[in-house]
């Protein structure tokens, strides 16, 4: 089954990538982790020893692993939302 991300979760994840606010990096981490879920489905890496940045990204996706598509773009656009200050 193909699945597309809405038009709501394209928008308002360039929102997030052009906004600069001030976020933890556990945040930042977990809107990634939902963003490649969300874009990919379920990652199949293992944890890259390149940089600890890599292996960073590389967990907070894994953490996902096995969300459904749709309840990740969900669970961004409201985190986003919340972020952004935009109402829900």
């Amino acid at each position: 089954m193909t699945f597309t991300p809405s038009q709501e979760f394209t928008t308002i994840a360039a929102e997030v990538k052009a906004a600069r606010i001030d976020v933890s990096d556990a945040t930042r981490l977990k809107l990634y982790g939902l963003y490649k879920q969300t874009m990919f489905g379920d990652t199949d890496q293992t944890e890259p020893w390149v940089t600890s940045e890599a292996t960073a990204k590389t967990k907070a996706w894994v953490l996902v692993k096995g969300t459904a598509r749709e309840d990740a773009q969900a669970q961004y656009i409201a985190d986003a939302k919340s972020i952004l200050g935009t109402p829900k």
